[in-house]
């Protein structure tokens, strides 16, 4: 189904612009079922591997994940706005499960979401 512009200016509208970068997962200050996101190229420790994802306007996004070696494996999907804040992560070839976020907060420092897997 494509996305007329209206329905787009809306999915839009519904989800803060600051959401749109690559953001890396912060599990060291991850509390209360809340995730917390920095920004790419925060000055994380380099001693350990980091995944992440960067959603982007036009309705897909990139799922950056470590592998074994601690490569980056970037895996492609789209995301779909549920209302106000709350948006579905699903990954192309439907390898994982499509995951809920609701985002707690969201500024050019950090990103903070609750996950729930579908």
């Amino acid at each position: 189904m494509a996305i007329t512009s209206s329905q787009r200016t809306v999915t839009l509208m519904a989800l803060p612009p600051a959401l749109f970068r690559r953001w890396v997962h912060s599990s060291a200050e991850d509390a209360g079922g809340v995730e917390v996101y920095r920004p790419y190229g925060y000055p994380f420790l380099p001693s350990r591997a980091y995944d992440g994802f960067e959603p982007f306007e036009n309705g897909t996004f990139v799922q950056h994940t470590t592998d074994a070696t601690g490569g980056t494996i970037a895996v492609k999907g789209r995301w779909t706005s549920l209302g106000l804040r709350r948006f579905a992560l699903v990954p192309h070839g439907a390898t994982s499960e499509e995951a809920v976020l609701t985002i707690v907060g969201v500024d050019e420092a950090a990103l903070r979401v609750r996950r729930r897997l579908r």
